[in-house]
């Protein structure tokens, strides 16, 4: 509680003697800045502090939570009907290339025929 008021009046002296009104506003901007950030520091910590949980009665004073909660399974798929087991690809895929064999043949281009040239 007297640690911001003993900081305040510590840094009195850094400004030299208080013996005109301007050192004195000085002193007592610097005075006021170091309250308003220590409340802006202190008054949300004991404001918004939460308190522990309650004890529970089985709790035996060894600490830790107990066995871990038991798995819940998924909730059942709305309609439709199961997907078949996947099936083995016939060839392995090492990265995200195309393969060569799985591409199509290329069928020939049609050239078209020249227009005939009128004289």
């Amino acid at each position: 509680m007297f640690g911001p008021l003993t900081v305040a009046i510590a840094t009195i002296p850094v400004f030299g003697p208080v013996s005109d009104s301007d050192g004195v506003a000085k002193g007592l901007l610097t005075i006021s800045m170091l309250w308003v950030t220590c409340a802006l520091l202190l008054v949300p910590a004991l404001l918004f502090n939460e308190p522990p949980p309650p004890e529970s009665p089985d709790t035996d004073g060894r600490g830790g939570s107990g066995p871990p909660p038991k798995p819940t399974t998924p909730p059942p798929s709305e309609g439709g009907s199961p997907l078949p087991d996947a099936d083995q690809s016939r060839e392995r895929i090492r990265d995200h290339r195309r393969s060569r064999r799985r591409l199509p043949a290329r069928r020939p281009s049609v050239e078209p025929e020249p227009a005939p040239v009128r004289d």
